[in-house]
């Protein structure tokens, strides 16, 4: 125990008075005895009674103001640590355990039955307490049951996590700022799910891939206006949008005349926009423009990136379910693929990958399918696999090319630009494909003039494709990828193009015109 100040001298002083007490006693008792034998001529033993009375009587007169002393004196050096008040741990201690409940009504019990003591004032006492006690023991008991529970939940939360989990990433992921939340939201009137739904079956029903669920959630780390698209886990493309205006885009020729609004970057195809207010959209529609909302952008900026990456999107798990989901109707067919042998569902999955990755739909799978059937014993190399499915379906690939009038408007190579091309291609052992190995001067003239073909066809509103012949196909595809943006170009070979089909030469490819080179000396283009 601590003692602190004037308790440890009230102790010291109720100790020296006990002793003192004790030899008083001793005292009276003897003095009294040799008092009432000697002088009162009392027998020993009338004496010893007589004066042990009292004796004893002054001694618990004395003493008893010592005892509670004593108590008092423990009770609050006892509680010297404790920050709570006297009466507050009274009541803890006495009601904090039933035993001693008990233990109080059953002495009040046994003493209602003690002669000359009050019977019912102290069994209705005995009873209370026991009641108290059997009250507060059952509180106890629920209070450790609800601990338990407690202990079973939070050590299932404990239980070893599975960090594989954390590993995987959402194939299609949407981070939006907080101002863009009410898009999302339904109750708030948001249309983004309904319309990246929609999105998705139309998706599929062009391009024969099956989109994934796209996962949306916020992210506070965003601004508030900004949303984020995300695929397998890497950032594609962002953008802001404004959530409560909306988008007018200059999309036809005569909407000539400007309009009031914030500058806005359209971000889907990088025209210029600008954000109104809804009061102002039949004016502003009235003028030619096309008025959109903010989910509207979103869902046109995803459906692009979802077209220009839907190679990516197509697994061999996604293969192998379009396989099984043909099985049924082609059983024979699918069988002859043997998708089960090692290497084969791969091969096919780069066959498809590669048509996506040049903007050409699989919907019509299945002479697709039977052409990777009829060359897969022969042919293992997916590119040359690619060209051949290409050629079986040539019809279908350059339907996708004509013009609204029906023609296909092509741009040709000039003799010498197609004659260097098919001598500077190469094997790439790692890729295992034909590329062009071109010399820097001659690389750079070359995307030069393709590069100005391009400008002035897009300005025109026209798509650039280009022909050449089948063994360039591929590998001038590949390099025009590098320098400008996918599904914005088209590659044909001359042997895709049937005859039926009415082909317009609209430009040529040539290289810009160099000097003419000193006598003697060869020109290189």
């Amino acid at each position: 125990m601590d003692f602190y100040g004037s308790m440890d001298g009230a102790s010291k002083f109720v100790q020296g008075d006990v002793r003192a007490g004790l030899i008083i006693t001793a005292i009276n008792l003897l003095g009294g005895v040799i008092i009432g034998a000697s002088i009162r001529g009392e027998s020993f033993t009338q004496a010893i009674e007589t004066y042990g009375k009292f004796t004893i009587g002054d001694g618990l007169v004395s003493q008893i103001p010592a005892l509670l002393t004593t108590v008092a004196t423990g009770i609050i050096v006892t509680r010297s640590g404790s920050e709570s008040d006297l009466a507050t741990q009274f009541k803890s201690q006495l009601f904090s355990n039933s035993k001693v409940l008990y233990v109080v009504a059953g002495s009040l019990g046994f003493s209602a039955f003690i002669p000359g003591l009050p019977f019912i004032p102290l069994v209705l006492l005995s009873t209370g307490i026991a009641y108290l006690g059997y009250s507060l023991e059952q509180t106890v008991k629920e209070q450790l049951e609800s601990i338990e529970k407690k202990e079973k939940e939070s050590g299932q939360d404990r239980k070893p996590k599975d960090f594989y989990e954390e590993l995987r990433t959402d194939p299609i992921e949407i981070e939006v700022g907080y101002h863009l939340i009410p898009l999302v939201d339904t109750s708030q009137g948001g249309a983004l799910l309904d319309q990246i739904s929609n999105l998705r079956k139309k998706f599929a029903q062009d391009n024969g891939v099956v989109i994934p669920p796209v996962r949306i959630l916020d992210n506070l780390d965003l601004n508030p206006d900004t949303y984020s698209i995300k695929i397998n886990g890497t950032e594609v493309g962002t953008s802001t949008v404004k959530p409560d205006k909306l988008m007018a885009l200059n999309t036809s020729p005569g909407a000539a005349e400007s309009i009031q609004g914030e500058d806005f970057l359209e971000p889907s195809f990088g025209q210029k926009a600008k954000w109104i207010s809804s009061e102002d959209k039949s004016e502003v529609e009235a003028k030619g423009y096309t008025v959109v909302d903010a989910s509207t952008v979103v869902v046109t900026h995803l459906k692009e990136l979802l077209a220009t990456h839907a190679s990516t999107l197509l697994g061999r798990e996604e293969v192998k379910k379009l396989l099984d989901h043909y099985k049924a109707s082609y059983p024979t067919l699918i069988g002859e693929l043997d998708a089960d042998k090692p290497g084969n569902l791969g091969i096919i999955q780069q066959v498809l990958q590669n048509l996506l990755r040049e903007g050409l739909g699989i919907r019509n799978l299945v002479p697709i399918l039977e052409s990777i059937a009829n060359n897969l014993s022969k042919y293992q190399n997916p590119y040359i696999l690619t060209e051949l499915v290409r050629q079986s379906v040539a019809r279908t690939v350059v339907k996708d090319y004509l013009s609204m009038d029906g023609k296909l408007r092509v741009i040709t190579l000039e003799s010498k630009i197609l004659d260097r091309l098919n001598k500077s291609i190469t094997q790439d052992r790692i890729e295992n494909r034909d590329i062009l190995s071109l010399a820097p001067d001659f690389y750079r003239k070359l995307i030069d003039s393709v590069a100005e073909l391009y400008r002035k066809f897009r300005i025109e509103g026209k798509f650039p494709i280009f022909v050449v012949n089948r063994e360039v196909r591929l590998p001038f595809s590949y390099l025009l990828a590098k320098e400008f943006p996918p599904r914005n170009f088209g590659v044909l070979a001359y042997e895709e193009i049937h005859s039926s089909v009415d082909s317009v030469i609209e430009a040529e490819l040539k290289l810009p015109q160099t000097q003419t080179a000193p006598a003697g000396v060869e020109e290189e283009a």
